[in-house]
This record gives structure tokens, sequence and C-alpha cells, in this order.
């Protein structure tokens, strides 16, 4: 692990406070729940910053398609953009595949960086179709946050989380 867990999941303010964003670093990022929180919370930009090296059975589990499903069901689904930034090159045995990429409010993969070398990844996007994209279908609007706490609370009074 290069990373420690997070103990908040708190969008911050962008652009002299108009927009909001989210941080959720490496293993945070394979939590929903904890997106779903970033995104109730007001981010429209959802920033991934990981170390993801190539798995030793790709065969059972290959990280860079796990990612790139993890990102692009976060775009559809919380209807934002999704910044994702993995590490590259090697430590000892390790390899890091890179494959930085960012996703729009639709799930669609805009830009992306190359595998297995540095590459700075430059992109204009429209924040207003974070807007747009939330009114035509409103999965965020319809978060049920009151349903959701409840049963939360359940779950660790029934001793959850342990």
């Amino acid at each position: 692990k290069h990373f420690l867990p997070g103990q908040s999941s708190r969008a911050f303010p962008i652009l002299g406070g108009r927009h909001r964003a989210a941080t959720l670093v490496c293993n945070d990022a394979w939590q929903p729940q904890l997106a779903y929180v970033a995104t109730q919370d007001g981010a429209i930009i959802l920033l991934v910053p990981a170390c993801s090296a190539q798995s030793m059975f790709p065969e059972r589990y290959d990280s860079r398609s796990y990612w790139r499903g993890i990102t692009r069901f976060y775009g559809r689904m919380f209807q934002l953009y999704v910044v994702f930034v993995n590490r590259v090159g090697t430590e000892g045995s390790l390899r890091f595949w890179g494959g930085s990429h960012i996703v729009d409010p639709w799930g669609e993969v805009i830009a992306e960086a190359d595998e297995d070398r540095e590459h700075l990844l430059t992109v204009n996007v429209d924040l207003s179709l974070v807007r747009r994209r939330r009114r035509e279908i409103p999965l965020v609007r319809e978060g049920r946050l009151g349903l959701l706490r409840r049963e939360i609370d359940r779950l660790l009074e029934e001793g959850g989380d342990l």
C-alpha cells in the first residue's frame, strides 16, 4: 500500500468557489459509498490519484480494466467528471502501468494518457455539462440521503463496520 485510507470525504471549492470537487485516493475510490457522499456534497469533479501496479494474476484481476470500469461507472452514475491519475514506472518488482484518463458525465473516456510512460494530459472540460446531465436524468438529486442515513444507523447499531 502506498496511501493510507482517507478519514473524510468532503468536497472542496474550486474555480473561485463556483464549483466543487472531491478527491478519493486510490483504495477509497473502490468504495462507491464515498463517491456517493462526495457527489451529494456537491462535487462535479472527482479526482482519483492512484498507485495501481499491474496485477501478478492479470487473467483473474486486470487492474486496468477494473479502474476503467470504476471511473466510467462513477462518471455515468454520479454524473460528473472523473480524473483518474495513476503512477507510471517501476519500483522493485512492481510495474505501475499509468493509463491516466478523464471520464465525462456520460461515463465516456474523453482523454487518455499513454500507458507505461509519463504523459502530461491537458483537457478543457465544459462543467455546464454536469448540470445538463443531472437535469436530464436526476440520479444525484434523488439521492435519498434520509433513507441512507437511517439504514446506515441501523447497520451500525446491529454491529456493522467492524
